[in-house]
């Protein structure tokens, strides 16, 4: 390992930060705050699809909600991503490519001229229940040290802990309503007072296909609005027992 004394005191002040967000707003937001926090960068990104969820998240800087706003498909072309044999690896893209050939991907040729991001960290794994999760930091230059990756490879159990365990909120909680399980997305984001935009940025769809979940929820629910359909998300949160927090790792 290449870390030092303060590196490692500084690594346990996030992590234990990580875990206080994760309870109050959700893991893939924990996780998007933690990564640039504790490696530097300028965007973290967290998403979880496949499997019976899809979920995806950046960290709320402006160079995320220029990334937002190309086509969702186009992150799954990441050099790492296509590579299945790295999964539980930390990578460079420098690891893969030389700059002249990462130009030339269409990820980067379609989103340079907003953000201009060359180099990123991180690391794609599957969940017990098949979902491939990818976590990335990304820095304007190739400036990730070996230290980086030492701490990012630290990080990774903490990381698998909190999305296995997904935090109180998540949709399978509402299970018992006669919901799908992207209506159960959708519901479990609103009663947390997410605007329509948000879920929409959250769950990598448009904004208008929210609205039409949201239709579909009411009608399911007999209720007429957000408030009524929260107000029957709340009541089954609260008839199920509390989950234990995940066990931080040593």
């Amino acid at each position: 390992m290449r870390l030092e004394h303060q590196d490692f005191v500084r690594f346990n002040q996030v992590v234990a930060k990580m875990y206080v967000v994760a309870f109050k707003e959700g893991a893939l937001q924990a996780i998007t705050q933690t990564l640039p926090e504790l490696l530097g960068g300028e965007v973290g990104i967290a998403g979880v699809s496949g499997g019976p969820r899809t979920s995806f998240l950046m960290s709320e800087t402006e160079v995320a909600q220029s990334l937002l706003r190309f086509p969702m498909e186009l992150f799954f072309t990441h050099p790492r991503v296509r590579r299945k044999d790295l999964q539980g690896n930390v990578v460079k893209i420098s690891d893969l490519l030389s700059r002249h050939d990462w130009h030339r991907q269409e990820l980067y040729q379609v989103s340079r001229e907003a953000h201009g991001l060359e180099e990123d960290l991180g690391s794609d794994f599957r969940l017990g229940d098949g979902s491939l999760v990818n976590a990335c930091v990304l820095r304007k230059r190739r400036t990730f040290q070996e230290r980086d990756r030492d701490l990012f490879t630290l990080l990774l159990p903490h990381i698998k802990a909190l999305l296995e365990w997904d935090c109180p909120r998540c949709a399978p909680s509402l299970e018992g309503l006669g919901l799908t399980r992207r209506e159960q997305e959708v519901l479990s984001w609103i009663s947390e007072g997410k605007t329509n935009s948000e879920v929409g940025q959250i769950l990598g769809i448009a904004t208008g296909t929210v609205k039409i979940h949201l239709e579909r929820i009411y009608r399911k629910l007999g209720v007429e609005n957000r408030h009524g359909a929260t107000l029957k998300a709340l009541e089954q949160l609260q008839a199920l027992p509390q989950r234990p927090l995940p066990t931080q790792c040593a």
